[in-house]
């Protein structure tokens, strides 16, 4: 069983409480108060963060650190790309799209080595990977090293920095996996927060190729010791495996051994959840990546928008927290869809054609990604169990990486020959509503009826 929090439960973890994590953490633990039991939100994430002080920021660190391979980040540098290399965007977005696609390919495999590699091994090498890569951007002097450099960013930063977070995360905890979840998952709006703003800056002041100079070094000397020292704070075991609860018949249960691929891959729910959630990542990767040309097409500043992301990771960071308490109440799977609709709105507020929708876009996409990134990484272990996660997060991760891979080259093409980002955003917001929102609450509904059961 996991040991209830107390003032003396974790020595390293009692300073910790001035932090902006747990800040955060208490004033939403408060705030969620009016959607949640008083037992759930009466201070208990700082009591909880400050328990398991140790994973939880190792988590959060590798969700911030993911940052360097995500699309938002990789887009300040679109058009220096563009111009040093004479590409047009349709070029640059198949570029982008093979490299992606190439790391998704990968994700499965990296995946199973995540239920077998120990964590420290696993962490250590991808950490200094993605250092290794973004050194490689500073200098890259031709397209096709571009290319080489894509591919590691999108691999190692958006593909396997996530999975080594949210695989550790939601195996080690079981009773409170929605706020251990919700807490390793603030490493994304803080990364989509502080980047932007750096960014900003760094590259007006020292150029773009000392900036992934920084991001390098930042890797180098702040990823890589600080996720050593806080994996040899410990971990705690989930409570399943503890106890060795589970009758093996039910698959959320826990079966003691990693499930065969076929048992998930045979079964249609378990596509059906993942296409229906591809809108997210497929239109928001394709919009962010042109956003200069939204952003000039609408006669915005840039200024303006890119205040956008700030709300983004201000609201996604905010949400997420309530959203641990929801998932400890009600279950992921009840939650699936509604990040849905959330997305639905988002996009409803970018067709217009003032800034209010650009904020409105990013208030929703905030709400979307803040109940999905919790709920999407506590969905798999109450179906599936927990002895198959890394698994199933490489397999899933692929379908998103080949999402955010066709993305940028969808958009791309579709400029090229003459169709609006307008137009493309009304494709997004039409196709959500008719196909995929409806994909998504038949299998939720199916997977409630008739829950998967373990073979023999």
């Amino acid at each position: 069983m996991q040991p209830k929090p107390d003032k003396d439960s974790n020595k390293l973890g009692t300073d910790s409480n001035t932090g902006l994590v747990p800040m955060l953490a208490g004033f939403w633990g408060k705030a969620s108060g009016v959607f949640t039991p008083r037992s759930l939100s009466d201070g208990g994430y700082i009591r909880f963060y400050r328990t398991y002080f140790g994973v939880l920021s190792f988590a959060a660190l590798f969700t911030l650190f993911s940052s360097l391979g995500q699309t938002f980040l990789l887009s300040f540098f679109q058009p220096y790309w563009m111009e040093a290399f004479d590409l047009s965007a349709g070029a640059i977005g198949r570029f982008y799209g093979i490299a992606t696609l190439a790391s998704g390919l990968l994700l499965p495999w990296v995946g199973r080595k995540l239920d077998t590699v120990p964590i420290e091994r696993f962490s250590l090498v991808s950490g200094l990977a993605l250092g290794g890569f973004a050194l490689l951007t500073a200098m890259v002097w031709s397209p096709w090293v571009l290319l080489i450099c894509f591919f590691g960013l999108r691999f190692f930063g958006q593909g396997v920095a996530p999975n080594v977070a949210m695989t550790l995360t939601g195996r080690s905890f079981d009773k409170d996996r929605g706020k251990a979840v919700s807490i390793a998952g603030l490493g994304f709006p803080l990364g989509e927060a502080f980047f932007p703003a750096l960014l900003t800056v760094m590259i007006v002041a020292i150029g773009w190729r000392m900036s992934w100079v920084v991001l390098a070094a930042m890797v180098f000397l702040l990823l890589v010791p600080l996720s050593h020292y806080l994996l040899r704070m410990g971990t705690p075991r989930s409570q399943l495996e503890e106890s060795g609860s589970g009758d093996g018949k039910t698959a959320g249960s826990g079966s003691g051994k990693p499930l065969p691929r076929s048992f998930f891959l045979s079964d249609w729910r378990f596509y059906g959840i993942v296409v229906a959630l591809l809108p997210l990542p497929f239109f928001t990767t394709g919009i962010i990546f042109f956003q200069t040309i939204l952003v000039e097409s609408r006669g915005w500043t840039p200024a303006a928008f890119a205040f956008g992301f700030a709300v983004f990771a201000f609201v996604r960071a905010s949400f997420s927290l309530v959203a641990g308490h929801w998932i400890d109440r009600w279950s992921a799977l009840s939650l699936v869809s509604l990040q849905l609709l959330l997305y639905i709105f988002a996009l409803a507020g970018l067709t217009l054609d003032t800034v209010v929708g650009a904020y409105l876009f990013f208030i929703g996409i905030g709400l979307s990604f803040g109940l999905g990134g919790s709920v999407m990484s506590a969905v798999w272990a109450e179906i599936y169990g927990t002895t198959s996660l890394g698994t199933i997060r490489g397999i899933t991760g692929s379908f998103g990486v080949f999402s955010t891979a066709l993305a940028p080259a969808f958009f791309g093409m579709s400029l090229d020959m003459g169709l609006s980002l307008q137009q493309l955003i009304v494709l997004s917001f039409v196709s959500s509503v008719l196909v995929f929102l409806p994909l998504s609450l038949i299998t939720v509904r199916s997977l409630k009826q008739r829950p998967p059961q373990l073979p023999s």
